[in-house]
This record gives structure tokens, C-alpha cells and sequence, in this order.
């Protein structure tokens, strides 16, 4: 079951002090499609928490993810 927390969304800027990372690789994860967004204007988006969830989660283990390159 979702909890309430789940619903809350984050800006770009909150997901990259969550993860402790620049704006432009937090831009770079939804750009890749592997963070998926929320859009809530022609421009803007925003990242669920429960998405940031499970993004940092397949994330985990003892190689880093493909980079695709």
C-alpha cells in the first residue's frame, strides 16, 4: 500500500540535496528516463518520492548500474 509520504513530490533541487548530487545529474537521470517525472506545466516537472524510491533501490548492490555508453 502507498503510504502518505509516497504521494509527496520533490523538485529537481530537493531530489539532488536528497541524493547529494548536482541538479544537472538529476536532470540527467529523468532525461534517461531511469527517474521518472511528473509534469505540472508546459516546462516544469516534478519527481514523486515514491519514484526516487525505487529509483535509488535498483541502484543498490555491488556494481554500479550500465551507463549505456
Amino acid at each position: 500500500p502507498m503510504q502518505q509520504e509516497d504521494m509527496e513530490i520533490l523538485t529537481v533541487e530537493e531530489v539532488a540535496k536528497i541524493m547529494k548530487v548536482n541538479i544537472r545529474t538529476v536532470r540527467a537521470w529523468v532525461q534517461s528516463g531511469e527517474l521518472p517525472r511528473i509534469w505540472i506545466g508546459k516546462r516544469e516537472y516534478r519527481i514523486s518520492k515514491a519514484d526516487l524510491r525505487t529509483f535509488a533501490e535498483k541502484r543498490k548492490g555491488p556494481y554500479p548500474p550500465n551507463s549505456g555508453t
